[in-house]
């Protein structure tokens, strides 16, 4: 539904019109540093092109790892999931319950005189393309490009061969699998090496302190919040691969926003959408946190109802 009100704004508002009539300069980002290219772009073609990159992004996520719906036959079937389950079937819980975190440590943070500040007020198309482009962006720039780098390079001093060293940076389990090394789907976080986590350490503390580096509005207290969710981005990228991360960050800025300018432009049914959906979200939280709870509390059990992981060359049950 985001994604159909992403498209309706276009054509039922003054946004469409207003990305078409304006330009912006092409930025791109790698290792933590984003730059911006002599290169101009309009920002509807550009939006456009944003909004193909998710669509693609959802494809695979519908694809991969047994596929959305066989996942969801095997949890009616009560026969459980695999380590790694489906991004579609996971991403509701960890999305919602890792909002309610944030929200949570917020109020915290406030009540204890850290402000957490927030962006200032725009345009409505500048805030709606701003928050469409910054997952992408922001992904490749600080976990992408890091981390698929850091386990590139643990395969080249590994295995000393380059040749799974651009799939690091698509899929790290899947470049991880095919070098022979331990992975997530297997060995559960004894598949994440040191340099791993260290660099998920790195990634995350940098995340937390470009957002007020950036001088945007945020404050003191966004390093926590966005250093935690840069963590949870990071453990996704390597459980999952670039797509996932990418909706994961997606669901933060362009997924409210959406709903939020949807109820305020057009009003009615679509300010009633806004509310049970952020209802919804948060409810689908709260069942995240009880899930995952459970998991720490009875893992025992619940490793011994994990299916065996899908072996690499089996149909497209791994990744696609």
């Amino acid at each position: 539904m985001a994604m159909v009100l992403g498209f309706v704004l276009l054509v039922s508002t003054s946004i469409g019109r207003d990305l078409l009539e304006h330009e912006g300069p092409l930025v791109l980002g790698a290792f933590f540093i984003p730059f911006r290219t002599p290169m101009r772009v309009n920002l509807l073609t550009s939006y456009i092109g944003l909004m193909a990159i998710y669509s693609i992004c959802f494809f695979v996520a519908f694809r991969a790892h047994g596929g959305f719906l066989q996942n969801l036959q095997s949890l009616s079937r009560g026969s459980g999931l695999p380590r790694i389950p489906n991004w579609l079937v996971t991403m509701p819980f960890a999305s919602s319950a890792l909002l309610l975190i944030v929200i949570v440590i917020t109020i915290l943070q406030d009540q204890l005189g850290v402000p957490t500040g927030s962006l200032p007020p725009q345009d409505p198309y500048v805030m709606l393309y701003l928050l469409a482009y910054s997952p992408v962006l922001e992904e490749w720039t600080f976990r992408i490009s890091t981390i698929g780098f850091a386990v590139g390079l643990r395969i080249l001093v590994s295995r000393g061969t380059l040749v799974h060293f651009p799939l690091s940076f698509l899929s790290p389990e899947r470049a991880k699998a095919q070098a022979g090394l331990p992975r997530i789907a297997d060995s559960g976080w004894r598949g994440l090496h040191w340099s791993e986590w260290l660099a998920l350490a790195i990634t995350s503390i940098g995340f937390g302190l470009a957002h007020i580096l950036a001088g945007e509005g945020w404050q003191t207290g966004k390093v926590v919040t966005a250093g935690l969710s840069g963590l949870t981005l990071g453990i996704c990228f390597l459980a999952y691969g670039g797509y996932a991360s990418i909706l994961l960050h997606w669901f933060f800025n362009f997924y409210f926003e959406v709903f939020l300018l949807g109820g305020t432009l057009l009003g009615g049914s679509f300010d009633t959408l806004g509310l049970w959906t952020s209802l919804l979200t948060l409810a689908v939280g709260i069942l995240g946190m009880i899930v995952a709870v459970s998991w720490i509390l009875f893992r025992k059990e619940w490793d011994e109802r994990t299916p065996i992981p899908y072996k690499l060359g089996e149909t497209q049950s791994d990744f696609v």
